[in-house]
């Protein structure tokens, strides 16, 4: 599960049903991210 859907009330983070993200992927896209802002 995402940290946001664990940390704050689920009805204020609309989930997409379309887009969902493993944790490896979103990991990925984490560290991609990451890398370029250094």
């Amino acid at each position: 599960t995402s940290q946001c859907v664990e940390v704050c009330p689920v009805d204020c983070i609309p989930k997409d049903p379309a887009h969902v993200e493993s944790e490896d992927k979103l990991k990925e896209k984490y560290y991609r991210l990451t890398k370029e802002s250094e």
